[in-house]
């Protein structure tokens, strides 16, 4: 199912083979503009909606992974295959779960990073590390298929917002403002998206910018 994926080519009036040649003398083989039209993306993480304000500091726990057991944005997704898409501007980490059709990936450039898993999603363009994603959760909790008002009682009250042209499925935002070098200035924002399919969790999305 790809609802949710997103055509970076048009960003820079590029074709794909420009974009691919541009990135290959830097990244050879794991140029891919494909696989960043496939990443699964939760709607509404790539507006300007303000978020609901939340206190609540999460991350993505892979119990099952190679590494670390909880997402650290400069580590990227453990055990994932990277690869690069719109030039040489985006870069990705990817693992999927076959048999449950499950997207994690981290993605970033720059100043943001994020992270995203997603149910649903059919199989990449491209060979990538496969695994059982089953075990993967939020550090408060949180896991596919979790009831819209479970997450509510976790992160606070938001107001759902519907998916046009997809009535089954509603979004929750959230974000908490937070100081990137510990002064009182805060400059930077952790945001948290989920995604749910007549009222169970199918799409989460952590994303940090500065």
């Amino acid at each position: 199912m790809m609802l949710f994926g997103i055509a970076f080519s048009g960003a820079w009036a590029a074709s794909d083979a420009d974009l691919e040649r541009a990135c290959r003398p830097f990244h050879a083989g794991a140029c891919s503009e494909a696989m960043g039209r496939w990443l699964p993306r939760v709607p509404g993480s790539t507006t300007e909606m303000l978020p609901t304000r939340t206190r609540v500091q999460d991350a993505i726990v892979d119990p099952d992974g190679p590494g670390p057991r909880v997402f650290l944005a400069a580590r990227g997704v453990a055990g994932g295959t990277t690869f690069r898409y719109g030039g040489v501007m985006l870069g990705a980490k990817v693992v999927y779960d076959p048999l449950n059709h499950v997207a994690y990936y981290d993605e970033g450039c720059c100043s943001w990073e994020r992270v995203v898993v997603a149910a649903g999603v059919g199989p990449p363009p491209k060979p990538v590390a496969t695994r059982s994603l089953a075990g993967l959760h939020t550090r408060s909790g949180i896991h596919l298929g979790t009831t819209l008002r479970a997450v509510e009682r976790i992160y606070g009250p938001a107001i759902p917002q519907r998916v046009s042209g997809h009535a089954r499925f509603t979004t929750l935002r959230y974000g908490r403002p937070f100081s990137s070098n510990g002064t009182a200035k805060l400059d930077c924002t952790e945001n948290h998206f989920f995604l749910f399919r007549n009222g169970a969790l199918t799409g989460i999305d952590f994303t940090t910018a500065c």
